[in-house]
């Protein structure tokens, strides 16, 4: 970046998007900073991964939100004999699908049979879990997990459409990742009506209090307790309280029990791709104006 730069000073402008919330950077991935012109920020956790100092000029935190003419609800009741749970994520050990798997079948298993987990992960390639072997071990009538029939991809596979139809018809959507990117699938989730259940503390839990700032929602149940984890950098993650995350998935399901299968949220989602394009195309136009109207632009995406 640095050689091109020199060479081609009134030619090219970088734009770093920061989609992880990371920890802090070290002074060689600050070299590299130094070079930006401007920096996209998908939430607040990642814009305070970056010291103030050293912060481009130009910086700006965008939320990045679902497509609402695929993720929106249909204004139709959910199923009223089965509760409904979504767990989204990644094949990783950061992730921590399995732990969400025996939280929820220990739940099954001390005697809540009205329960039905739908995983919506790729468990056909590889990844730090064979979900579908965990899934046999503790499920192996599969009565409880539901595991998806379509390879999930991007490209092929499970469309919007049917995530979107997935969504409208489940009660409780969870997500605990120790690191989170966009938050975009938590968006998703609630402009479906979906209660989300995620980890306080992370990008997730940012998601959750933005869209609970326009209604009346009581904001606590929805995020499960984080215990510190030191890492080998000497920092720290934050992972799921396995106790605490049963605990509030309970407590959700006996408002689906009480209320005869009525569990809807009432949370309000603002946050769009088309409001994110606009705000991703304000901020081109500040970096070129701040650079003498140079036109050609890179982008650096980080997560």
């Amino acid at each position: 970046m640095k050689a091109i730069k020199l060479y081609y000073a009134k030619k090219f402008q970088w734009l770093f998007v920061m989609m992880n919330n990371f920890e802090t950077f070290s002074e060689s991935e600050y070299d590299v900073l130094s070079e930006i012109d401007g920096v996209l920020h998908v939430s607040d956790f990642s814009e305070s991964c970056l010291a103030s100092e050293k912060k481009p000029k130009i910086s700006k935190t965008v939320p990045f939100g679902c497509d609402t003419d695929i993720f929106h609800a249909n204004g139709e009741a959910k199923a009223d004999d089965t509760f409904r749970i979504v767990v989204s994520g990644k094949n990783r050990q950061s992730d921590n699908l399995p732990m969400v798997m025996q939280a929820v079948h220990d739940i099954w298993k001390d005697g809540i049979k009205n329960i039905k987990l739908y995983l919506h992960a790729n468990v056909y390639e590889k990844g730090d879990h064979d979900l579908a072997q965990f899934a046999q071990k503790l499920d192996p009538q599969q009565d409880l997990i539901d595991l998806p029939e379509k390879f999930i991809s991007l490209f092929e596979g499970l469309s919007d459409q049917e995530y979107a139809d997935i969504l409208r018809k489940s009660h409780l959507f969870i997500s605990v990742p120790m690191t989170s990117s966009s938050s975009c699938s938590v968006y998703e989730a609630i402009s479906c009506g979906c209660v989300p259940l995620v980890l306080q503390g992370t990008a997730h839990g940012e998601a959750v209090k933005r869209c609970s700032q326009d209604s009346s929602c009581q904001l606590d149940p929805m995020l499960t307790r984080a215990l510190p984890l030191m890492n080998a950098g000497h920092g720290y993650l934050q992972i799921c309280d396995q106790d605490d995350l049963k605990r509030r998935i309970l407590y959700f399901y006996e408002i689906f029990q009480g209320g005869k299968g009525h569990l809807q949220s009432n949370l309000v989602c603002s946050y769009t791709q088309k409001k994110f394009l606009q705000e991703f195309s304000d901020l081109l136009d500040n970096i070129n104006q701040a650079n003498s109207g140079d036109q050609t632009l890179n982008l650096t995406s980080c997560g």
